[in-house]
């Protein structure tokens, strides 16, 4: 394919940084067949869990039906205390204990030196946690608050970053409007440090959608301040039309990959990420011949 040629050497030469999004984390399951939640459905449990009054939840469904999810969140979650706020955290994203799908072993094989990740879950760290043929892990994760990001970084080992909290942790995950706000308050270093990474690498978006605020402000600064003729890359559903399409290159400097997805499961952006692996694979022998 035509965008081989552009992505194929970046992410061989590990100057590709992965962004994944719950789009991945869909693909799983558990022992017993259950999907993790959506975004939908993660607010639609929690209004159903916490709010009963009925004309403050046909708001917050209003909400989350206009996709504006971080207010809906918002007042989802202020119905709540700490203690049910904790326990549903655990019962939605522990308690079922997810697998990793064939779509994080591909991630995972195709091997970035970093890996950005704003899913709450544990999956992806599940699947760098399978011993290599050497036996070794090769991956440490820092969530958004966690200091020394900069020396892992600067150091040959693999990094995850969790840039929206995790579900070990439920109260400094990023959620709601308020939530981001004080993250970006509180910790700029880290901000400052992923507009430095979206300076300098090629970003490739896979199972994200592009209208996550921390993704929108980086990106749109990232084009401004400092604009580059190498674009990034996202792997998308081929739904939008071309003038969406346009836009979206030229305020974020993303080159859209669309793939067929006709009954949802998303087979053909599996199919085109085993094709990349294996172009990758073939770049990485040929320059070490």
């Amino acid at each position: 394919m035509a965008w081989y040629d552009s992505i194929v050497p970046e992410i061989a030469s590990r100057r590709a940084i992965f962004f994944i999004g719950s789009g991945t984390s869909a693909f799983s399951t558990n022992s017993e067949g259950i999907h993790p939640p959506t975004w939908n459905k993660f607010l639609h449990d929690a209004m159903t869990h916490f709010i009963e009054d009925e004309a403050e939840r046909n708001y917050a469904e209003e909400l989350i039906g206009h996709r504006q999810y971080l207010d809906a969140a918002e007042i989802i979650f202020s119905h709540s205390d700490n203690p049910e706020y904790d326990s549903f955290f655990t019962n939605t994203f522990q308690v079922p204990n997810f697998h990793p799908a064939q779509i994080h072993k591909l991630i995972f094989e195709l091997d970035s030196k970093i890996v950005i990740s704003t899913n709450y879950d544990t999956i992806y760290e599940k699947q760098c946690n399978i011993p290599t043929e050497d036996g070794q892990n090769p991956y440490v994760t820092r969530k958004y608050y966690d200091s020394g990001i900069l020396d892992i970084i600067r150091s040959p080992t693999r990094l995850i970053i969790k840039a929206h909290g995790c579900e070990t942790d439920p109260h400094n995950v990023i959620l709601t409007r308020s939530q981001y706000f004080e993250a970006r308050a509180k910790h700029q270093s880290f901000y400052s440090l992923l507009d430095s990474l979206f300076h300098t690498s090629t970003v490739i978006f896979i199972g994200c959608g592009l209208n996550d605020p921390d993704i929108q402000l980086i990106l749109e600064n990232a084009n401004i301040l400092v604009p580059c003729g190498h674009p990034h890359y996202a792997f998308v559903p081929k739904e939008k039309h071309p003038a969406i399409k346009n836009v979206i290159r030229k305020t974020y400097n993303i080159k859209l990959i669309e793939y067929d997805n006709p009954d949802e499961s998303h087979n053909e952006l599996i199919r085109l990420l085993t094709e990349l692996k294996e172009a990758v694979d073939s770049y990485r022998y040929l320059d070490t011949e």
